[in-house]
């Protein structure tokens, strides 16, 4: 999901929390290709920056870096060719369903969203559940179940620290980078402070990480532990994998007999 060719848009406003995330991705190996603020035209931290995800999608070829593993590249001209290959969300709760939806419409491969407390009813309208809104007695006649119609999206989060490649040095989130290495291990976890812990474990360890997803806390999380699973199962640099779970719901159990499955179909599993 994130190697050495990935270019990342932010999208936030810019104020100083988001900037100093953004340098310090960056400084870490983070191939970022520019920003997204609404209402705003002009550059920031020397990238362009542009008002909206559409605007990106249909200009954005005109200043897309090209990212190699030494160098960046700059492809001028590349019209309708080349779009970024993530976008990470640090806006608001209020503004974050907006901007999910906006960056799924742009049909942005891969979409981080950090913020916490994003109201349910806005999640369920972005990644309709059947079974919650049945619970909760909700209608949706205009947007229904945007991710799970479609295939050119995915969605980590929210209420997630994000996720990075210790390989391929890139980080969509806020992970605190000292603890990383590059290593084998695959990780993912509901809370964002347990999977810090797994993290510093494996690297006292010598094992170092390949992967590390942050599925959040919230009831309606855009990737669940079977899709990461499913993303580790034919992840190269992957050769073990960790699952730190926490109280609440069934995603736990639903990993469990995936982890069952798996197993009887494989030969030599992870």
């Amino acid at each position: 999901m994130l190697r050495f060719f990935t270019v990342y848009l932010f999208s936030s406003k810019t104020d100083l929390k988001a900037t100093q995330n953004a340098k310090q991705s960056i400084e870490y190996g983070t191939k970022i290709v520019g920003g997204v603020t609404p209402g705003r035209n002009g550059e920031h931290l020397g990238l362009p920056l542009l008002p909206s995800v559409r605007a990106v999608s249909e200009t954005f070829s005109q200043f897309l870096f090209l990212a190699a593993k030494e160098k960046v590249l700059i492809v001028s001209q590349a019209k309708d060719q080349l779009k970024p290959d993530a976008t990470a969300i640090y806006v608001a709760a209020q503004q974050a369903a907006g901007a999910i939806e906006e960056a799924i419409e742009a049909e942005i491969p891969l979409i981080v969203a950090v913020a916490e407390h994003i109201p349910l009813h806005d999640m369920l309208r972005v990644r309709a559940v059947p079974s919650l809104k049945v619970s909760l007695g909700l209608k949706f006649s205009k947007v229904q179940s945007m991710l799970r119609s479609q295939s050119k999206s995915r969605l980590v989060g929210a209420n997630s620290p994000g996720m990075i490649s210790a390989v391929g040095k890139c980080r969509l989130g806020f992970h605190p980078l000292p603890t990383f290495t590059p290593g084998s291990i695959a990780i993912v976890a509901k809370s964002g402070t347990l999977s810090y812990e797994t993290v510093a474990s494996t690297t006292r360890a010598g094992l170092g990480q390949s992967l590390v997803i942050g599925m959040g806390g919230d009831p309606v999380p855009g990737t669940d532990f079977v899709d990461a699973l499913k993303v580790f199962e034919h992840d190269v640099d992957t050769k073990g994998i960790i699952l730190v779970g926490e109280i609440g719901g069934r995603a736990e159990e639903d990993a469990a007999e995936w982890i069952k499955e798996y197993r009887k179909r494989t030969e030599k599993p992870k």
